[in-house]
């Protein structure tokens, strides 16, 4: 093996049949205002997505269009996986469903730390700011105290969205410009 070959870095994870798919899609960007966005688990490979209303990390919902596979359109607007990102005065992130209109934000004491949408409003505890891996992604992080938690997946089989605890390292997670 040659001196470059052992200098290549390793790409982050993909499957390979969706790579295809994405051609028109950018990953791995930064989130930004007015963009629309699939959350991907840069580990799992599961998207966040609110599923008869509850918020949780899923499979990616395959779109095939005409129901055989032809004119495929994996990221259409309106599904429970995409979000829009918007910035309210104080430059906070917050992360509104294309389908159902409601923030992404933490539930506090009273939900267990844990991630819901179920708020009209980008307040206090819907407010993000994304901090960059060094092996690429990003990192969502929620505003507790006087400081800062991330975000991570946790909970029942490690599909709920929890604040992380004092410490605790956040899911690094892909940001998919949805076209």
């Amino acid at each position: 093996m040659s001196l470059l070959a052992t200098r290549t870095r390793r790409a982050p994870f993909f499957e390979p049949d969706l790579l295809s798919k994405f051609s028109t899609a950018r990953v791995g960007v930064p989130p930004h205002a007015n963009e629309t966005f699939l959350i991907r688990d840069r580990k799992t490979g599961l998207v966040i997505a609110l599923k008869d209303g509850k918020l949780g990390l899923y499979p990616e919902e395959k779109d095939h269009g005409d129901g055989f596979g032809l004119g495929s359109k994996p990221h259409q607007h309106g599904r429970g996986s995409h979000w829009q990102c918007v910035v309210n005065e104080e430059l906070w992130l917050g992360f509104k469903s294309s389908m159902s209109g409601q923030f992404i934000g933490h539930g506090g004491v009273e939900n267990d730390w844990r991630f819901i949408a179920k708020k009209d409003h980008h307040e206090w505890w819907e407010c993000f700011c994304a901090k960059e891996s060094l092996d690429g992604g990003n990192v969502l992080l929620v505003k507790y105290d006087h400081g800062f938690r991330a975000m991570k997946a946790g909970g029942r089989e490690g599909r709920e969205l929890v604040v992380a605890g004092k410490k605790e390292d956040g899911t690094v997670w892909d940001f998919i410009k949805v076209e």
